[in-house]
């Protein structure tokens, strides 16, 4: 399923490729480690969801053509490019 998602991400069908990750992210449940280590990020831009500007995130998928999955703390999920997101600084 996973390489079904890349797949599309890459291929650039967002429609079926929302679809898709969809359906991934119904059957797969993270686990505690899962959320330790997971890489926190920020959303950098206010061209795109500007509402959404600032917002932590996280990226749950990456494709190979700059795409990604972002989920936001408050559940909402996007396919976006890779470049509206950065790494939040530890410090």
């Amino acid at each position: 399923m996973i390489r079904m998602m890349l797949k599309v991400l890459d291929g650039g069908n967002l429609d079926y490729a929302r679809t898709a990750a969809k359906v991934l992210l119904e059957n797969t449940h993270p686990t505690a480690t899962d959320a330790e280590t997971m890489t926190i990020y920020y959303w950098r831009v206010k061209t795109r969801l500007p509402e959404r500007f600032g917002q932590r995130c996280r990226v749950l998928v990456r494709g190979k053509m700059n795409n990604c999955l972002v989920e936001f703390e408050d559940g909402y999920k996007v396919v976006t490019s890779r470049n509206y997101v950065r790494k939040v600084k530890s410090g």
